[in-house]
């Protein structure tokens, strides 16, 4: 029998439309059951967010009703340093991140994407990086959201770890950066998922070309995506699959594509 995982949509931009409502609209012509957003204002012209800065309670209340009928909702902490949670100043990205966190409690996320750096595995953890992963974490716990640590590699980090609302956002395509090298220690991607299924809070979905290009249409690179959808039945997973897409190379008729794509990989098309 297929399992049916959600499919989400991250809000970025499509084709022209940069209006975070406007975008929303226009997704709910497809049967999308979750959905994503960036804790970001974007840039002007080119992409938006929900900036924590400048939203205030009423437009928090009004997201949380807009988003209230999806199954699943992602918040996606900003990106670039001082956001990141690095090894080499890892506090800058506390007070960045935790506004980021609180507005996905307030919108009624329930996850929270945090890129994230790792000292080799054969380290010990330095103390102050440790101290940033707790201070969010504490945060996750007042908001009522888990966060999803990007990572992408090394992540036995995840069992060493003594965060109880921290786990792993896996970005499928980035696993695929470096010739594969993030999957390779496993042997696919189907046994890394199993590797780190204990851990698994949520999933970005997008493509890869053998040339690298990545966030392109779901089914026009080289991802298994039966491959990854036979693992995550196996293991249990209950979390969404959030397409990633980039604008600039995915045109607005290539998300219907990717979502029907992966519908076929769930055996339900």
């Amino acid at each position: 029998m297929p399992t049916h995982f959600p499919i989400g949509f991250m809000l970025w931009r499509i084709g022209p439309i940069v209006d975070l409502e406007e975008q929303l609209a226009w997704t709910q012509q497809y049967a999308f059951d979750a959905i994503g957003l960036h804790a970001h204002p974007g840039q002007p012209g080119e992409w938006q967010g929900l900036d924590p800065a400048t939203t205030d309670a009423a437009t928090r209340q009004r997201w949380r009703e807009l988003l209230a009928p999806y199954a699943r909702r992602e918040v996606h902490a900003p990106m670039p340093a001082p956001a990141e949670v690095t090894l080499d100043n890892p506090q800058a990205a506390v007070p960045v991140l935790v506004p980021a966190i609180k507005l996905a409690g307030d919108i009624g996320a329930e996850v929270v994407t945090v890129h994230a750096r790792t000292p080799p595995k054969d380290e010990p953890a330095p103390a102050d990086w440790l101290q940033a992963l707790i201070d969010l974490d504490n945060a996750a716990g007042e908001a009522g959201v888990s966060i999803g640590l990007e990572l992408r590699e090394d992540f036995e980090w995840l069992d060493r770890l003594p965060l109880a609302h921290t786990g792993l956002t896996l970005d499928v395509g980035h696993m695929y950066h470096r010739d594969s090298a993030p999957i390779r220690p496993y042997g696919s991607l189907g046994n890394l998922v199993r590797a780190v299924h204990r851990h698994l809070v949520h999933i970005h979905v997008h493509d890869i070309n053998p040339a690298g290009l990545d966030h392109i249409e779901c089914g026009t690179g080289i991802i298994p995506y039966e491959e990854l959808m036979s693992a995550l039945a196996e293991v249990g997973y209950q979390g969404m699959l959030c397409m990633e897409l980039n604008p600039n190379r995915t045109q607005p008729e290539g998300i219907p594509r990717s979502w029907e794509r992966l519908l076929r990989a769930m055996g339900e098309s």
